[in-house]
């Protein structure tokens, strides 16, 4: 059972990472527009809250499977 969790957890680390990137993208993508001299949107810097609040809650779950991965490593044979 033990396997099947690690490996479950895994996948799932895989799986945050990759949400990571993408709310960070996002992150730095509204900052880039709102800074951009032309359009002056300075209404999203809640969607840049938004997303900073996002990866700050997937980097939090992230560290927690990291510390459960290491942890639970499987004993050697």
């Amino acid at each position: 059972m033990t396997g099947a969790k690690y490996t479950w957890a895994m996948i799932l680390l895989v799986l945050l990472t990759l949400g990571e990137i993408f709310s960070m993208y996002y992150a730095i993508f509204f900052i880039w527009i709102m800074a951009h001299h032309a359009t002056g949107l300075h209404e999203l810097w809640g969607r840049v809250y938004i997303w900073l609040a996002v990866s700050l809650l997937i980097g939090l779950v992230w560290i927690a499977v990291a510390i459960w991965l290491f942890r639970n490593q499987p004993k050697p044979a």
